[in-house]
């Protein structure tokens, strides 16, 4: 994934959790040209809520955004018919570019890196424990109605290639587990579960039985890298500000609004 795609997705998720309830978000947005519906548009974040259109522009640059991008989006605003229009930078902007988008109102918006006494002004980071489990001694006891005619070297090679399956399968058993806190570590455990339209070797598969060995592990995480996203005046920060917390070593992102107590936790 390129740079400035992971970085409208990450704006487009970080708008999500900033907009009201019943706001749809989208990212890679496609409209209509107003003036050609043949001609579709794209806009890197599109919001709509009450009828109410915004559009948000991405950029990700090493200088700051200068007054000539503004004036493209000026352009865009109306050409598009967009009710707002939102500017990011990860750079923030020039003097001229703040000038010129207060006077056609475009809305500026900046995601940059907190020193460590501006986080200690924001609040602490974010502590997350990683709960991973480990299955050993596994066995895998597969349900068929008439199944006098299949051959199980077959079913065998078969079911390894079904990864996503497998995958679900054990997650499902990790989320009913993860949800007792009075388990003892190793646990034996024996569940049935059933098999969501799987078929093997042409035959419906009708449920599944699974007995294994489950270890559990803990990890401990203080993120290292924390962003804010807000104005583009390091001192207006509203109270509406989202914070941005990654580890890009576990592909790992939080993103939270404190004063309203919502949160978002990612892993890639």
């Amino acid at each position: 994934m390129s740079k400035s795609t992971e970085f409208e997705k990450l704006i487009c998720r970080i708008n999500h959790l900033l907009s009201r309830e019943g706001a749809e978000v989208t990212w890679n947005g496609q409209i209509a040209d107003p003036d050609n519906e043949k001609q579709s548009r794209q806009i890197d974040v599109l919001i709509k809520r009450d009828n109410i259109i915004t559009h948000v522009e991405c950029r990700t640059h090493n200088k700051p955004q200068d007054v000539k991008w503004i004036e493209e989006l000026i352009g865009r605003k109306i050409s598009l018919n967009a009710d707002f229009m939102i500017a990011v930078s990860d750079s923030g902007f020039t003097e001229g570019a703040i000038k010129k988008a207060k006077r056609y109102e475009i809305i500026l918006r900046s995601l940059r890196s907190l020193s460590d006494e501006e986080i200690k002004r924001w609040g602490r980071k974010t502590k997350l424990t990683l709960t991973f489990y480990g299955f050993l001694n596994i066995c895998l006891r597969l349900l068929f109605k008439n199944h006098s005619k299949l051959n199980i070297n077959a079913v065998s090679k078969e079911l390894e290639t079904k990864s996503e399956f497998i995958d679900a399968l054990f997650n499902t058993v990790k989320y009913e587990i993860n949800k007792q806190s009075d388990f003892n570590y190793p646990l034996s455990i024996f569940w049935v579960t059933e098999a969501h339209n799987m078929f093997l070797c042409d035959k419906r598969l009708e449920g599944i039985k699974i007995r294994a060995e489950v270890h559990k592990f803990t990890e401990n995480l203080n993120i290292p890298t924390v962003s804010v996203y807000g104005s583009c005046n390091p001192d207006c920060y509203s109270e509406e500000a989202a914070i941005v917390e990654k580890d890009s070593n576990l592909d790992l992102e939080v993103n939270k609004i404190e004063h309203r107590s919502i949160s978002n936790v990612k892993s890639f």
